[in-house]
């Protein structure tokens, strides 16, 4: 794994990316960005490289699965995408994963979940 990896969470809604850019940093992680910004989440996922994405599904404009078709029709080597989301419907999560999300987190999530699933997937990132 890099020894800084830089983690990129996307989330429209400000309280969110606080809890969890805290959580990254309570498990070490300090090379995080955050974007309430789909658009310029998608910019920075395609020019600044992240190592890891954390990805809300329902954000104004610009929502999480069409960041996702976005990525996939460019089929660019893109890193690890998880959905962190307090969307519950079955059909949505399935879509995410469809189009390449790694995973999906429910909010509230629980810090430790959130960290080992980060871990991993930085792990197996490299």
């Amino acid at each position: 794994m890099a020894s800084n990896p830089k983690i990129l969470v996307i989330d429209d809604q400000n309280v969110n990316l606080i809890l969890i850019e805290k959580a990254l940093r309570s498990g070490e992680y300090q090379n995080i960005v955050t974007t309430s910004s789909p658009e310029d989440g998608l910019d920075r996922i395609l020019n600044d490289k992240p190592d890891l994405v954390l990805l809300d599904l329902i954000m104004p404009r610009l929502n999480g699965i069409e960041i996702l078709e976005h990525l996939k029709s460019l089929s660019q080597n893109m890193p690890p995408i998880l959905i962190v989301t307090s969307e519950n419907s079955e059909n949505m999560q399935q879509k995410a994963l469809e189009a390449g999300a790694r995973q999906v987190i429910k909010k509230p999530f629980q810090r430790a979940e959130l960290l080992d699933s980060v871990r991993q997937w930085l792990a197996f990132a490299y």
